[in-house]
């Protein structure tokens, strides 16, 4: 995983539990970031890392649960 990637990882995380924006807009944001400066291989990274965090801390896919 490249800088890029990990980079964009951690603010995608911090949003996700820091803000008050949608879950699917979270990933939606990140992973156009992920293909625009990365690759698509990396925006699909992206894409499965952010749906597992999803899964294991149930955010809801209509809003982020505190």
């Amino acid at each position: 995983m490249g800088e890029v990637d990990r980079s964009i990882l951690r603010v995608a995380v911090h949003e996700l539990f820091g803000g008050n924006a949608p879950f699917y807009a979270v990933v939606n944001d990140f992973v156009t970031l992920a293909r625009k400066y990365s690759d698509e291989k990396s925006a699909s990274l992206v894409n499965g890392i952010l749906e597992n965090i999803r899964k294991k801390y149930n955010l809801a896919e209509d809003k982020v649960e505190s």
